[in-house]
């Protein structure tokens, strides 16, 4: 089987550190894919180089953001789900959270104020399915009124996500956001690690919103 990617767009923020010295515990799981930019675009761009990269398509994609993403085990089994969509679940309505007023400027995104918010910073999909999302994206932000707001990245995937929320599935242990999640106790710190549930560790540690802080645990 071949191995999936894990996909970086980014550039070279202070906050590597945290991020390069985890992605050893990958080991041999996954074959790393980074766009480093000098001058970084914006998240409504930063996917435009992926397509002329001619990675493989059919095999996985995994993107995570950079300066709040940490790695701590190999990538698992991606296929357990049955499932060609892999989400993480933030566990907030679009309502009741950050982006209403973002929504007000931009009705387009008002389907979303009665759905779930999905992470758009760790996400994974077979490749011919992140092409597709590519498309919608670089297509939908022609709309926008305002496209220097970067954030409108995140409600253009979960428009997306709601065209495809019967294909979409979440992992037990390839990623989390810790955001709402652990305040909740459904992500826990146990020995050193983020865990779910029911102890196991995820790969894939995404410090969303206001949740860095929780990185100085790992350095202790």
């Amino acid at each position: 089987m071949n191995k999936p990617y894990v996909i970086s767009c980014a550039s070279r923020s202070k906050n590597r550190e945290q991020y390069e010295k985890s992605i050893s515990k990958l080991k041999d799981s996954a074959e790393l894919v980074a766009i480093w930019f000098d001058d970084f675009p914006g998240c409504l761009y930063r996917f435009d180089p992926l397509p002329d990269m001619k990675l493989d398509p059919e095999r996985w994609w995994v993107f995570t953001d950079y300066g709040d993403v940490v790695f701590q085990t190999p990538i698992p089994d991606l296929d357990i789900t049955k499932h060609e969509i892999l989400v993480a679940d933030e566990r907030q309505m679009h309502s009741n959270s950050y982006w209403p007023p973002f929504i007000l400027i931009e009705p387009i995104f008002t389907p979303l104020l009665a759905c779930t918010c999905y992470n758009a910073g760790t996400v994974a999909m077979k490749g011919y399915l992140f092409l597709e999302y590519i498309k919608y994206l670089q297509k939908f932000r022609e709309k926008l009124k305002d496209k220097s707001t970067q954030v409108y990245e995140m409600l253009i995937f979960n428009m997306w996500i709601q065209e495809h929320k019967y294909e979409i599935a979440e992992h037990p242990t390839l990623f989390t956001t810790l955001a709402c999640n652990i305040d909740a106790r459904r992500v826990k710190f146990v020995n050193g690690k983020f865990v779910n549930a029911v102890g196991e560790p995820y790969t894939i540690i995404h410090a969303n919103g206001d949740t860095k802080g929780w990185f100085k645990l790992i350095n202790k």
